[in-house]
């Protein structure tokens, strides 16, 4: 249920291209402290609003957050959830680079040809 939960605010964040993930313990962790079979997921989107979102706002404000990273979400001492912020690794500007093909709109381009000389 957490990680589901998790993975829609990380929908949130995609438009900076920001993954989050949170681990097993992390997972449990937020389980045990805002789930409540009476209410059901509702107070953990609580819990997960004012732990998690408020947290990765300030982050983002602070500018310890930058985008293109990735947020691994764990279980700290004393119950507490630590965020470790990772940047994504780039990729090469060989793999971005594309080579135009010689075709427009389906067609194949005539290849240029020099003009003769007049001489």
């Amino acid at each position: 249920i957490v990680t589901l939960q998790v993975s829609g605010l990380s929908e949130r964040l995609k438009d900076k291209d920001i993954d989050l993930s949170i681990d097993s313990k992390a997972a449990k962790l937020v389980l045990e402290a805002a789930y409540d079979p009476m209410y059901g997921a509702r107070p953990l989107r609580r819990y997960l609003e004012r732990h998690i979102i408020t947290n990765l706002s300030r982050m983002i404000i602070a500018g310890t957050l930058k985008d293109h990273s990735i947020v691994n979400i764990t279980a700290g001492p004393g119950g507490t959830l630590e965020f470790a912020v990772v940047k994504k690794p780039s990729t090469s500007s060989m793999e971005m680079e594309w080579e135009p093909k010689s075709y427009t709109n389906g067609r194949k381009r005539k290849p240029e040809t020099e003009a003769p000389d007049t001489e």
